[in-house]
């Protein structure tokens, strides 16, 4: 590159390398794979400390979760479709579900990522 009267020479900068995603959540507390809803509202999973990230994906039919930080607390519960994942910003410790379809069983999955 041509040099410029009164501006410095120009310099390389050292690039980093990409940051993945084990990098940025160390730890991770999830579900034995997909747990059983019923119509009344039970503990799907029970964090050891407050995860920075959920994820919960439900299958088969609609589910009511509902996040707590404490467990005699309760929170709105939002209504999760059949085959859709939902990552809220909220942290919680305690997950409730149950099914929304009478008769019919739903299945859910929590991951929470520390």
């Amino acid at each position: 590159m041509p040099q410029h009267w009164g501006y410095p020479q120009q310099r390389e900068r050292p690039r980093c390398e990409p940051r993945v995603l084990t990098d940025r959540f160390s730890g991770i507390e999830a579900t034995a794979g997909y747990v059983a809803l019923g119509t009344t509202a039970a503990l799907v999973l029970a964090f050891t400390g407050r995860p920075n990230r959920l994820e919960i994906s439900v299958e088969n039919n609609d589910a009511q979760i509902d996040l707590r930080k404490e467990l005699n607390v309760a929170a709105d519960p939002i209504t999760v479709r059949a085959g859709q994942t939902w990552a809220p910003d909220v942290n919680a410790r305690y997950v409730f579900g149950n099914n929304l379809v009478a008769g019919l069983v739903a299945s859910v999955q929590v991951i929470g990522r520390y």
